[in-house]
């Protein structure tokens, strides 16, 4: 490269956007450019024009929280322009709790489609425990399987999570063989 040449257009966001020229060989080539993280115009930004990738960032930011966007609490803004986590928040759906000293089924919990639920047993205990699911009601249960085998049989404690997709479906942790001790279990979202 022997020159360069800096000339502004407009993106898509109105914001200005910096396009390079370059002399190759006696021959001039305009292409579109960002250009690298730390250049001292990014550092002058003024919110009102994009110079390199950092003002592209800000403008989009910008035009983003005009519209109210937030995350959690935090509206996104030039100072607060990403987040570093997503949250839900609380679900509002009370956690199921019970034990089991016996064969039999805890009572049900139905997690927010989506959202992904955990489900834990502890305490020591001799037997076998299985996730399992209710399309209706509770009137019929299936175990979650991936090609025809249990995903969720337990023989000791554990904690795991899953997600539900459809609305209104139950989950049970069934006992399915129990020889001594108590089985604490918990669900929630």
């Amino acid at each position: 490269m022997a020159t360069q040449n800096n000339t502004q257009v407009r993106d898509g966001l109105g914001a200005l956007v910096t396009r390079r020229s370059y002399d190759k060989d006696g021959a001039r080539a305009d292409a579109p450019f960002i250009p690298e993280i730390g250049e001292t115009s990014d550092s002058a930004w003024d919110g009102t024009s994009s110079a390199g990738l950092i003002g592209i960032l800000k403008a989009i930011w910008t035009k983003l929280s005009g519209v109210g966007l937030k995350v959690g609490a935090s509206a996104l803004s030039v100072t607060n322009p990403m987040f570093v986590s997503l949250s839900n928040g609380a679900s509002g759906v009370p956690p199921v709790t019970g034990s089991l000293s016996a064969t039999g089924y805890s009572a049900p919990f139905t997690p927010i489609p989506g959202r992904p639920f955990n489900f834990t047993a502890s305490g020591t205990f001799v037997g076998t425990l299985v996730l399992e699911r209710s399309f209706d009601g509770g009137v019929t249960m299936v175990a979650l399987t991936a090609l025809g085998s249990p995903l969720y049989t337990f023989t000791g404690p554990f904690s795991e999570s899953y997600t539900e997709d459809e609305s209104g479906v139950q989950y049970f942790i069934h006992c399915t063989s129990y020889t001594s001790g108590t089985i604490n279990y918990r669900m929630s979202a």
